[in-house]
């Protein structure tokens, strides 16, 4: 029994990165641009927007884009999930490609990256900044001793 149910949820299992291809060509065709990652993912999110809050507007390609997803039986967040997936740092697209990891997991992992990334310059904008400050106030103490050698 184990086996068999095994086997049906590997069969389930998708190609993310060759459905974000076909997401791709379908935006690219229906949108009739070659766009690069950054700004299909764009589109797709305000698609996904659109599709469920109905409060953006959106244009008539994306609107044909998006009417087609739903049509071929593509999920608008699932898609826009394939997409991202797609911008993933390479080491994260290996262990999702191969099942170490599931798509939510792989973004938690980015976005931690992303925010330790962000901490570090952080700490760095802060370290120039107390070197720049030790240095005008030695500055400012040879300026004073200059002006007032016998310390008047």
């Amino acid at each position: 029994m184990e086996l068999s149910k095994r086997h049906y949820v590997d069969s389930k299992r998708i190609d993310i990165f060759q459905n974000a291809e076909r997401i791709r060509t379908i935006v690219r065709e229906h949108l009739g641009l070659e766009l690069a990652g950054e700004q299909i993912l764009a589109h797709m999110y305000r698609i996904k927007n659109y599709h469920y809050s109905k409060n953006r507007k959106i244009s008539e390609e994306e609107d044909k884009v998006r009417k087609y997803l739903i049509a071929n039986g593509y999920n608008i967040e699932t898609s826009l999930n394939w997409i991202k997936a797609t911008l993933l740092p390479e080491e994260l697209k290996e262990k999702l490609a191969n099942k170490e990891l599931s798509m939510h997991q792989s973004f938690r992992v980015k976005k931690n990256l992303d925010d330790r990334r962000k901490a570090n310059i952080c700490l760095e904008i802060i370290e120039l900044g107390k070197e720049i400050v030790d240095e005008l106030v030695t500055n400012l103490r040879n300026i004073e001793k200059k002006r007032y050698p016998n310390g008047e």
